[in-house]
């Protein structure tokens, strides 16, 4: 059952409809869940490919970087091209790093395109004996966009895994800045220094490689069906109404259309609308309710003199937390990851910022409708790990290739522009020896608006030494129609 399609309602339920939870259980199934996805070995190379030869540009002639800060914010940033990190630190090995960004692929969604991105590395191992190293290589995506960004390794027959990191931003209240303290609305990551404060002190990598928490809890579970309007309304609506202790008793639902809640007097409520036929569930872990009644209404306002006469199936089933949500959320799971990684990705969600939480966000208080879109949609860091041995003395060279959508302004003063942007150390416990970068832009309909990289595009200067005490490069790019700022 796809939980799209969960939208439902109920009202004046009689007690010879409750069925009891004796002959209505979830069936049981132990779930391992592991944040690790293989990945197969050469599934990009054809991608790569298919640029008209973007891996014959060679490296030559650099010129210097510049050095310039940045730490402008997007309202929608895709997070820079992070470099290559070791699992465990050996102290043997060095690296010289060449990254190139090419724009000569179709426009996308914004009218302009992605950047197809080679990040080359050329690893050396300085030790006397050969040395199998395990790399990670961080990027951001979302569950939902990770087929269409994970990074792939052009060379050997490399087997590689995918980890997935929590959720990178955080929450903020209606007005934005100025509600900083509430949690009705994601607060997604608009610059680099954002990431450089998620990521330095390591403890973010970590939990990505870590086991998702299971839930076993046990939970009661009140499903609604068979819901039938007894007259006109504009949209019958049938309000849940239930009392529990909310410092011992959690509840919440699914396929709601709204509902309100009062944590200090212990009064929850939750608006199924019958424009849907399918059918709806409240939740209740910790115990059981206290009291529940029904009431139905014309509209989902539920206001006092516009009920409305709706009858319903009420039947109350008892499962383990864990297994009746991904029965009914992800049993026809259908993504890049297996259900067991997405549905993991859901579970931390629920621990972190959901039902299960402390403190829950404001945002997931009623339904699980938006905590399931979240967990699928908002940006994470992912890790893709492998293995390569290189022997005692020699270098071994490497290409991962990704694409990379552009930052940008919705609106405002810098709408025009789409931004790219890398880091040299963020994260990394390579040595560098060297860092390059390389841009292919058709110069006739693109200029750039501000960068740091120290390309010049008049001057035919397409590549650049980046230096390594500057920890992060930028650049905007406009079309050259478009207005100036």
């Amino acid at each position: 059952m796809k939980n799209e399609k969960m939208y439902h309602g109920i009202t004046n339920i009689r007690e010879d409809l409750v069925e009891e939870a004796e002959h209505h259980r979830f069936r049981s199934k132990k779930r391992v869940l592991k944040r690790a996805l293989t990945v197969a070995a050469c599934f990009v190379l054809v991608i790569g490919l298919s640029y008209g030869g973007v891996l014959l540009w060679l490296f030559g002639g650099a010129h210097a970087g510049g050095t310039a800060y940045n730490d402008r914010q997007y309202m929608a940033y895709e997070g820079p091209v992070f470099p290559l990190t070791m699992l465990e630190n050996e102290g043997t090995l060095t690296a010289k790093r060449h990254l190139t960004y090419d724009f000569t692929g179709k426009a996308g969604a914004y009218g302009f395109p992605d950047a197809l991105i080679l990040d080359a590395y050329t690893l050396t191992n300085t030790s006397n004996e050969d040395m199998t190293y395990r790399f990670a290589y961080p990027f951001v995506a979302s569950i939902n966009t990770t087929k269409e960004y994970i990074p792939s390794i052009l060379e050997y027959n490399i087997q590689t895994e995918l980890h997935i990191g929590r959720y990178a931003g955080g929450y903020e209240g209606v007005w934005g800045a100025y509600d900083p303290e509430g949690t009705v609305n994601l607060d997604h990551i608009s610059s680099w220094t954002e990431y450089r404060a998620l990521l330095s002190d390591g403890t973010y990598m970590q939990d990505a490689f870590k086991e998702f928490p299971e839930m076993d809890q046990p939970v009661v579970i009140y499903e609604i069906s068979n819901m039938q309007a007894h007259g006109e309304g504009a949209s019958p609506t049938l309000k849940f109404s239930c009392e529990h202790d909310p410092t011992e008793v959690t509840s919440f639902a699914l396929g709601t259309r709204g509902g309100s809640y009062d944590t200090k007097k212990g009064k929850f409520s939750y608006h199924f609308s019958l424009d849907a036929d399918e059918v709806g569930y409240v939740f209740v872990i910790g115990g059981d309710l206290s009291t529940h009644s029904t009431q139905g209404y014309e509209d989902g306002g539920c206001d006092k003199g516009e009920e409305l006469d709706i009858t319903a199936t009420i039947t109350r089933k008892e499962g383990v937390l864990g297994e009746v949500l991904f029965d009914l959320l992800f049993a026809e799971w259908d993504g890049t990851f297996s259900s067991d990684v997405a549905f993991g990705a859901f579970a931390e969600m629920m621990y972190t910022n959901g039902f299960l939480a402390e403190n829950p966000a404001e945002r997931y208080r009623i339904d699980l409708s938006s905590l399931l879109s979240d967990a699928r949609n908002v940006d994470r860091v992912m890790y893709l790990t492998f293995e390569l041995t290189v022997p005692a003395g020699e270098s071994k060279d490497i290409t991962l290739l990704m694409q990379k959508a552009p930052s940008m302004d919705f609106a405002g003063k810098y709408k025009t522009r789409y931004g790219f942007d890398m880091v040299t150390r963020l994260g990394t416990n390579i040595t560098f020896t060297e860092q390059k970068a390389k841009i292919v832009l058709d110069t006739e309909k693109y200029e750039f608006a501000d960068q740091n990289f120290g390309f010049d595009l008049e001057t035919g200067i397409f590549e650049v030494t980046l230096s390594l005490d500057t920890e992060h490069y930028y650049m905007d790019i406009r079309k050259k129609s478009e207005e100036t700022e």
